[in-house]
């Protein structure tokens, strides 16, 4: 009845701290969602490291769902716990304990779980593997940990202690009972290196860790075996001892929205294995969220987390929550309770001591066996050691064993090295052994360093040692390992020189010499890169580059092609020098010339850039610029000279020829005008004469029939000359002969004068002159040329006031213009000539109706000896000579032209000349 009470009470008090639990869980805030949603990051190994690893994630959903910017909050681990209690996150990415914690606590919930990308497998699961030195072959199974000192990550550690931990519980192992020492390492490197060196027996680390090292040459996996090691799968390739379970998870808390969840796991289901977020947090992706029932199971059973109380009711809880069946049970158990308690205690005792009983003979038990199996092993081990092995009494100093590779290192028999003093084997003095065989026996831990051994021959060799204290057949020894380390110690010396030599030519280099990490940090800086951008080493060291010497207006354009590298291996900027703008401290920007190369270092990558300041070289270049164009300017204006000295030399001559032609014409037409008048004058007689002799020969021919009667034989002689002269016509015609004569007369007079009014050679001088005459005498001169080029010249000469200019100059202009007219012009065009007078100004229009001038060229056609013309037939000085004419009349030309329908120049010369 008494035991059924009891039962009853325990169910009871069960229930009650269910109840009690659950109405004192704490309630999430109800948080109003908006921009930046945080995302809580377990921050295991720091800040900067949290950062590095799930920033480009932030990055990578700010980019998926541009509306919503996402920013990561590196957390430690008692601080997520109080970000998420006080809403201060709305999403976390956390460990699988840390999530099951956040869960019962806090009511988070799983979205996605994390694809771990290791060694070219994807993983969503992971597990710990529990591992010894290759030569403890007395450590196979749990069981065997009992009396030995283990060594793991950190007390919170899920894979670094807790997988573990649950092992050796299931196998009745009481770590702080069973263990001869259990101690945390803080990172998983150094319980590796713990482990390697000897500091402690065995270790525990998640998985691939060991892989993960050995890749990157800094152990060598043949050193180390596995305890109670699982089978390896294609699905999960690495050593292990304990059993799987799920790998990272993100998970949102209680007041973030239903549909900002989905769109947060629909963008990372999304994300490709190469893309930098990825690659950053050594992941493959993420998936559909896995079942952490087993992360609970663990937690469970080492009452850690939400399961601390776990099993435990307090007496309060259940009388707050059944006190009424409470005060009942207490009345019916009241009378059974002092025999009931007297004999659970008898039992709790003897059980208690049973067990402890069973425990000391099953560990006793357990040191015997491998006590015997670790002495019929001891010989096998040293034996076929590669190292040298020592084994020196510590009190009399006197090598009481020894192995066949340190013999060989020595040069020595094994009958030699036993039974010698350890003195002789040491380069060193008496009182400095006996000083480090002290600091070994109060050492608890192997006291590891590099020590001179001395061989038979004299000749000293440097080894590494490992020596620790350990009981031998009652007495204490003084165990030494020795590996031989001259060649890594002159590989050392090598590389260390080769260091050195490297670090002096970047320091001493004229170029800044700056590195970067694959995130964008600096992590190399020279003296010149301090004097070329005014950052310390110190300062500048850990900086992102960008925010350093990269020009606001670049960083985004350097930000993402250092994206498109790390994702693609694509980097167009790369090993090839180009200039750019680069920023100094005090904020100028200067020219630079840049040469960046990556270097792979294993997986990650280091961006090396040379710099140089070529401020200096751009200015001297802007300067040669500057007098190249200055010098250019000045040819130029020296060609425009010479230009226009040729223009001006050729417009004398023209001028000169002009001159000589003026002169020639007048003197032709004054040597033409003397005989001229005379044959007027003898013209003008032999009309007169003709006429009276006309009228002496109409009075013969009326006396013909005297004649005939008179002298027949001259009468008709005469009749027949004159039937032979047609003398009758001759007469009737004689007249109209002489007239036309004197007509041809009088307009050979009109050229002549014509060509004496052009030449104008008594008009040097400004004058008051009638344009119209001067017109029309140019017109008469070149009609010849009109009429046979069948061209017709019409005048439309206005009443125009005399004009003060120099009249053969201005004869000349029109002439030009005249000339250029007529051959633009096909058989059957018209030249048109016309004067008017205009706001106190003459015009002159020259207009024809030929082919016109085509615009391309219509700015330069009173350029010096520019001619459309045939070679030949044109010497491009004349429209030039007539604009040089008119401006020192201070007036000026337009013209106006359309391809196909002709042009026209109008001359604007003012009436009163200025002086």
């Amino acid at each position: 009845m008494s035991a059924r009470w009891v039962v009853c009470a325990v169910v009871w008090a069960a229930v009650l701290s269910t109840s009690i639990r659950a109405q004192t869980l704490p309630r999430t805030p109800a948080t109003t969602w908006a921009t930046p949603v945080r995302i809580g990051v377990l921050a295991y190994r720091g800040t900067e490291d949290a950062l590095r690893t799930w920033g480009p994630t932030a990055d990578y959903l700010s980019e998926q769902i541009p509306t919503i910017r996402f920013q990561v909050v590196p957390l430690e681990f008692g601080r997520i716990n109080q970000a998420a209690a006080r809403a201060e996150v709305d999403f976390v990415i956390t460990s699988p304990a840390n999530y099951v914690e956040l869960e019962a606590e806090y009511g988070a919930t799983r979205i996605l779980t994390l694809v771990a990308y290791r060694q070219g497998t994807e993983l969503t699961r992971f597990a710990a593997v529990v591992f010894a030195r290759a030569q403890r072959t007395d450590l196979n199974t749990f069981e065997d940990l009992v009396g030995r000192t283990f060594i793991a990550t950190d007390p919170n550690s899920f894979g670094g202690w807790w997988m573990a931990w649950r092992e050796m519980k299931q196998r009745g192992i009481d770590p702080n009972r069973d263990l001869a020492r259990l101690e945390f390492a803080g990172t998983q490197d150094q319980v590796v290196y713990a482990v390697r060196d000897g500091r402690a027996d065995a270790g525990t680390v998640r998985t691939d860790q060991l892989e993960q090292m050995a890749a990157e040459g800094r152990i060598d996996l043949s050193q180390f075996r596995v305890i109670q090691q699982q089978p390896t799968t294609a699905e999960f390739p690495f050593l292990r001892s304990t059993r799987l379970y799920p790998e990272w998870a993100i998970a949102r808390l209680g007041h973030v929205p239903a549909e900002l969840a989905k769109q947060v796991a629909v963008a990372l289901l999304q994300m490709p294995r190469n893309s930098v977020a990825a690659q950053a947090a050594r992941a493959a992706g993420w998936t559909i969220p896995l079942d952490y029932t087993p992360v609970h199971e663990l937690m469970r059973e080492l009452r850690l987390g939400p399961y601390r109380a776990y099993g435990r009711i307090t007496l309060g809880q259940a009388v707050r929550q059944y006190w009424p069946w409470a005060l009942g049970g207490a009345a019916l158990l009241l009378g059974a309770f002092s025999t009931t308690a007297y004999v659970l205690r008898l039992n709790y005792r003897l059980g208690r001591l049973r067990r402890r009983l069973e425990a000391e003979l099953a560990q006793r038990r357990r040191a015997d066996e491998a006590l015997l199996e670790s002495e019929q092993r001891h010989r096998a081990v040293i034996e076929q050691a590669s190292e040298g092995i020592i084994l020196t009494d510590a009190d009399s100093r006197r090598i009481i064993e020894a192995n066949p590779a340190i013999a060989r290192l020595l040069g020595y028999t094994l009958d030699q090295l036993v039974g010698r003093l350890i003195y002789d084997l040491i380069a060193d003095t008496r009182e400095g052994i006996d000083a480090r065989i002290a600091r070994v026996l109060e050492s608890k831990v192997p006291l590891v360093g590099e020590r001179p051994f001395r061989r038979r021959d004299g000749s000293v060799v440097t080894v590494e040692s490992s020596a620790v204290v350990v009981e031998w057949s009652g007495r204490r020894v003084i165990c030494t390992v020795v590996r031989d380390i001259t060649e890594r110690k002159r590989a050392e010396e090598a590389l260390r020189q080769s260091e050195q030599r490297t670090r002096q030519i970047v320091e001493t280099a004229h170029d800044a010499f700056v590195s970067i990490d694959a995130s964008g940090y600096i992590t190399g800086w020279n003296a010149q890169a301090e004097a070329t951008f005014g950052w310390r080493r110190q300062e500048a060291i850990g900086r992102e580059l960008a925010e350093t010497i990269v020009p606001p207006q670049h960083r985004q354009a350097h930000r993402q092609g250092l994206k498109r590298f790390l994702a693609g291996g694509e980097g167009h900027l790369l090993n090839r020098r180009i200039e750019i703008t680069a920023l100094h401290r005090d904020g100028h920007e200067f020219p630079v010339e840049l040469s960046i190369s990556p270097l792979r270092i294993g997986d990650t990558v280091q961006f090396n850039a040379f710099i140089h300041d070529i401020t200096h070289r751009r200015q001297a270049q802007q300067l040669l610029e500057q007098k190249n164009r200055e010098l250019e300017q000045a040819v130029q204006s020296e060609r425009e000279a010479i230009e226009k000295l040729k223009a001006t030399q050729s417009a004398l001559v023209q001028a000169e020829k002009l001159a000589a032609l003026g002169q020639m014409v007048a003197g032709v037409a004054h040597e033409i005008n003397n005989p001229l008048s005379f044959v007027a004058n003898n013209v003008a007689v032999l009309q007169r004469d003709l006429a009276a002799m006309r009228k002496l020969l109409e009075l013969y021919r009326a006396q013909d029939a005297l004649l005939a009667a008179h002298n027949p034989a001259v009468a008709a002689e005469a009749c027949e000359l004159a039937r032979r002269i047609d003398l009758d016509y001759t007469l009737s015609n004689l007249d109209d002969l002489l007239v036309r004569s004197r007509e041809g007369l009088r307009r050979i007079q009109q050229i002549v004068g014509d060509l004496r009014d052009f030449a104008r050679l008594d008009q040097n001088q400004l004058q008051e002159a009638d344009l119209n005459a001067g017109i029309e005498s140019t017109v008469n001169i070149i009609q010849g040329l009109a009429r046979k080029r069948q061209v017709r010249i019409e005048l439309m000469l206005g009443q125009i006031p005399p004009v003060t200019c120099y009249p053969a100059k201005i004869n000349q202009v029109v002439m030009n213009l005249l000339s250029n007219a007529i051959d633009a012009c096909k058989p059957g065009d018209v030249v048109t000539v016309a004067t008017r007078t205009e706001d106190e100004q003459a015009l002159i229009e020259v207009a024809d109706t030929g082919c016109g001038i085509d615009p391309s060229i219509r700015a330069r056609i009173f350029d010096p000896f520019f001619t459309t013309k045939p070679i030949g037939q044109g010497t491009g000085l004349g429209l030039s000579i007539s604009y040089g004419i008119v401006q020192d009349h201070s007036g000026r030309i337009e013209v106006e032209s359309e391809p196909g329908r002709g042009s026209k120049f109008v001359v604007y010369l003012p009436l009163q000349a200025r002086k």
